[in-house]
C-alpha cells in the first residue's frame, strides 16, 4: 500500500489531467492499474451508503441488512483497503486489511500483456482472502453484493 502524501497528490494529478483535458480519453492511460484497484475497492465498500440510504432500495429489514453488511469478511477487508487509501492512516481497522507489498507481474511482450498482480494482506494469515490476487478478491466482494442485495431488496410490485 502506498504510504506517502506525494503519492495520493500524483494520483490527483494523474486525474485532473484527465478531467481537464480537451480529449479526457488521451489521457486515460496515464492511469495506473494500481489506482483503478483502489478506486473499485472504494467503491466495493461505499455502495452499502447507496443501499442503505437509497429509498428506491427496499429493506425488508435495515437492521438486518447492515448486519449482513458489517458481518461480510470481504466487505470489510474492502473496507479497510478503501478507507486506509483515503486516509493514508487506518483508524477504524475492520480486519487489518491492505494491499500487499509485494506484487507480480506477467508479461508477454510478443501479445502486448503486461499484467500486474496485486495481493491481499492481512493481519489474520489463516483468513481465506490472505494473498488472494485482486481480481478474486474484488470478484468475490461483487458477488458478496449480489447475494446481500438478492436477500434484502423486495419488489414494491402487486401481482
Amino acid at each position: 500500500m502506498e504510504k506517502y502524501w506525494q503519492e495520493q497528490l500524483n494520483r490527483i494529478d494523474r486525474l485532473l489531467r484527465i478531467v481537464n483535458s480537451k480529449d479526457p480519453y488521451e489521457y486515460i492511460s496515464n492511469l495506473r492499474f494500481y489506482d483503478i484497484v483502489l478506486f473499485t475497492c472504494q467503491n466495493m465498500w461505499h455502495l452499502k451508503d447507496w443501499i442503505i440510504n437509497d429509498s428506491n432500495f427496499h429493506a425488508k429489514n435495515k437492521k438486518l441488512l447492515e448486519k449482513d453488511i458489517y458481518n461480510s469478511e470481504c466487505l470489510l477487508i474492502s473496507s479497510d483497503i478503501a478507507n486506509g487509501s483515503k486516509h493514508l492512516k487506518l483508524i477504524n481497522i475492520k480486519k487489518g486489511g491492505k494491499i500487499s507489498e509485494h506484487k507480480g507481474i506477467h508479461i508477454e511482450s510478443a501479445k502486448g500483456i503486461f499484467k500486474e498482480f496485486y495481493y491481499i494482506d492481512l493481519n489474520n494469515h489463516s483468513s481465506k482472502y490472505y494473498g488472494m490476487e485482486i481480481r478474486d478478491f474484488l470478484n468475490i466482494c461483487r458477488q458478496t453484493w449480489d447475494k446481500i442485495i438478492n436477500k434484502h431488496n423486495y419488489s414494491d410490485i402487486t401481482i
